[in-house]
Parts: structure tokens; C-alpha cells; sequence
């Protein structure tokens, strides 16, 4: 019974190891979407600095660079603007769409 007891905690103690492990393997785009949706952050893209755009779903590094480097040339006239980056295609929009908005 003592061995049944001892395998069954070190079961039990591998697979929550294994969980921690595997948590820090999502991307920064998945990250970003968690913080966004647990904390209900809504985003102004025409002011928005680099942490400021990757707390929106699915922005990572890359595409919150892409996002300033378009609105060096272009204000954002609308949140659907943000299509014009590349990838992020109306899927991924709406995903996002309720943490963005636009101000002049």
C-alpha cells in the first residue's frame, strides 16, 4: 500500500511539473490575448506605444512594430484599419476588436 501511496505522488507530482513546463511555451501572441481578455484593456491604435499594442489579442512584437511603422505614414481612420497590416486578416479582427478603437 506504501508503494501504491509513493507511485501515485510521484505521478501526481511529474504531471504537475510537466503543466509549468508546457505553460511558458505559448507564444507572446497567446500571451498578450490572456492578459488582454482577463483584464478588459482597450487600445487608441493612433497612441498607442509597443506595450500598449501588444496587450491586444493576438500582437506580438513583430506586428505591434508592423503597427507603428504604418502609423508613421497613416493614421488609423477606423479599428477595420488594422487589416491593412499584414496578417492580420477579418478571422483575426474579430478576435481583437473589442480592445481596439480609434481616436484622431
Amino acid at each position: 500500500m506504501k508503494d501504491k501511496n509513493y507511485l501515485l505522488l510521484s505521478l501526481i507530482l511529474l504531471i504537475g511539473s510537466m503543466a509549468v513546463t508546457f505553460a511558458d511555451f505559448r507564444s507572446a501572441e497567446e500571451k498578450s490575448a490572456e492578459i488582454s481578455v482577463r483584464n478588459k484593456i482597450r487600445v487608441n491604435l493612433n497612441e498607442a506605444d509597443i506595450e500598449d499594442l501588444m496587450n491586444i489579442p493576438y500582437i506580438g512584437e513583430k506586428k505591434a512594430r508592423d503597427i507603428l511603422e504604418f502609423r508613421e505614414k497613416n493614421l488609423f481612420q477606423t479599428a477595420e484599419d488594422i487589416m491593412k497590416i499584414k496578417g492580420i486578416k477579418k478571422q483575426t479582427f474579430e478576435k481583437m476588436k473589442e480592445y481596439i478603437y480609434v481616436s484622431q
